[in-house]
């Protein structure tokens, strides 16, 4: 067996975080999450290939569970993409196998207990709406002043394919289709030229 995967008993799986399960050597690795539930540990499972399931085991059971999910070539793998640190989100034990970041969860947690303790209102859930909205539309303008220099950029690539292009039959052609294109983008060929060789340096 792989050093990547451990055979232990299903209570001495790690809890509430994300490792790779196959039940048998022949099964594909899929990312899971164990928990305690009354007398019992149950995987739950991401869905891949098929909807995600909930797998029941008695403490002594054996389990085969490989710790380090990437290093066997886990399916289904699932990263947090808020946190400023990659990390593998926790798989639910609900039937939709929804994805839980540990840490987001405590700091808002943690936001909520101060915002008590400091005798402040805990935003609404349409004031956090709200503000998820503006946090989206800044994201957008962010984009929007940055994709200037993008469209430059194809513009001059455009002009370039035109100027190197050997579909022409003589030089004249060149330069008319050259000098038409110039003006769709509202450019002089002086202009278009310049544009062109600011982008080939």
């Amino acid at each position: 067996m792989s050093s990547n995967w451990k055979t232990v008993q299903a209570k001495s799986l790690p809890l509430r975080v994300a490792f790779g399960y196959a039940p048998t050597p022949a099964d594909k690795p899929v990312m899971a999450t164990a928990y305690k539930r009354g007398g019992a540990i149950i995987i739950a499972t991401v869905g891949v290939a098929g909807a995600p399931g909930v797998v029941e085991y008695r403490p002594t059971d054996k389990v085969r569970y490989a710790p380090v999910p990437e290093a066997v070539g886990t399916r289904g793998l699932r990263y947090c993409r808020t946190c400023p640190e990659t990390h593998l989100l926790r798989v639910g034990a609900d039937a939709y196998a929804t994805l839980f970041c540990d840490v987001r969860t405590a700091q808002r947690n943690a936001a909520y207990k101060a915002a008590k303790d400091e005798g402040r209102a805990w935003p609404t859930k349409s004031e956090r709406a709200e503000a998820h909205r503006e946090r989206v539309a800044e994201k957008i303008d962010t984009i929007i002043a940055t994709a200037a220099p993008s469209r430059e950029r194809m513009i001059a690539a455009t002009l370039t394919n035109v100027a190197t292009s050997t579909a022409y039959a003589d030089e004249e052609k060149r330069a008319r289709r050259f000098a038409a294109l110039a003006a769709q983008y509202g450019l002089s060929v002086e202009q278009a030229e310049a544009l062109v060789a600011k982008h080939a340096a």
